[in-house]
């Protein structure tokens, strides 16, 4: 969820782009601190525990009180949580996936759910956006017209024309590791390509992306001028389909595609160096991104 960008079919090419911009979670606890036994009178009373806060805290002054506030220890007015668990974008380690804990085993700041390597303390949370409004892509750049679109009450990336098309926020990452999310709004040609990909500053490219060519459906890896490695998509790609794609540059090329029960792996060998700049890219299809999150990972 920006030169040319081609996003090669089954048996095509391989989709590149070149020329963009390049500039480089709680709530309030109470633990019983006092009984009331049989020999105390029912009016005495009770201390308050010291750790539960008054009704009209608000600590970290975003105006929101604790007691409603997703995030007590992180300013966000605007409470935006794109999961919908209990805690806001601004505190969530993985704020696209819903969760009960939000569990961090390594203490990198990446959750768990969302961590490439979950024992590693390596990791850095590089990007997270939700495409609430323009601003979430100020500085973006690529190929194409992107905008920001509300729809049911969430915000997309969106692409609508059958256009090769890509757009990419500023900065390179080093070996990332990259989640989006998109949903077709029109498979406006027969042939085309919706994927994920990391172009290197030597114009190398590395991609992960679902591909269609007629009646056939591929989820492909690729490295731009070395190994490609495609295999079947068992799930739905028709208009308002939702697919997950995750991209991982840690030692090879490794691309997955997930709806629902559905997940599919595929796996293509790389020789260059895991690094640059993410786009999201399109072609023959109108699609919405939903997110993009990307981690860092140390080499």
């Amino acid at each position: 969820m920006r030169s040319a960008l081609v996003l090669a079919l089954a048996a095509g090419c391989g989709f590149h782009i070149s020329g963009g911009s390049s500039t480089g979670d709680g709530g309030p606890g109470g633990d019983a601190d006092g009984m009331i036994g049989t020999d105390v009178p029912l009016d005495t009373p009770v201390d308050m525990p010291s750790d539960m806060a008054p009704p009209s805290a608000d600590q970290d002054g975003d105006t929101i009180l604790d007691v409603q506030d997703n995030c007590v220890a992180v300013a966000n007015t605007d409470q935006r949580n794109h999961d919908g668990d209990a805690f806001g974008d601004v505190c969530d380690l993985c704020p696209h996936l819903s969760s009960v804990m939000d569990l961090d085993g390594d203490g990198d700041g990446v959750g768990d759910a969302c961590d490439p390597r979950p024992a590693n303390n390596a990791d850095r949370r590089k990007l997270w956006v939700g495409f609430y409004d323009a601003n979430d892509i100020v500085g973006w750049g690529g190929q194409g017209t992107y905008t920001i679109a509300t729809v049911g009450g969430n915000g997309y990336l969106k692409q609508a024309t059958a256009n090769i098309s890509g757009w990419a926020p500023p900065g390179n990452v080093n070996v990332p590791f990259v989640m989006t999310e998109f949903v077709i709004d029109d498979l406006i040609n027969t042939n085309g390509s919706v994927g994920v990909a990391v172009n290197t500053p030597t114009n190398g490219q590395y991609e992960c992306a679902i591909s269609k060519g007629g009646s056939n459906i591929n989820v492909r890896a690729r490295e731009q001028g070395a190994q490609s490695q495609s295999t079947s998509w068992p799930g739905t790609f028709v208009v308002n389909s939702r697919i997950s794609l995750r991209l991982d540059l840690a030692s090879d090329v490794d691309c997955r595609a997930i709806q629902g029960a559905t997940n599919v792996q595929q796996v293509a060998s790389t020789n260059g160096d895991p690094t640059g700049q993410t786009y999201l890219g399109t072609e023959g299809f109108a699609v919405r991104f939903d997110y993009l999150f990307v981690v860092e990972q140390a080499p």
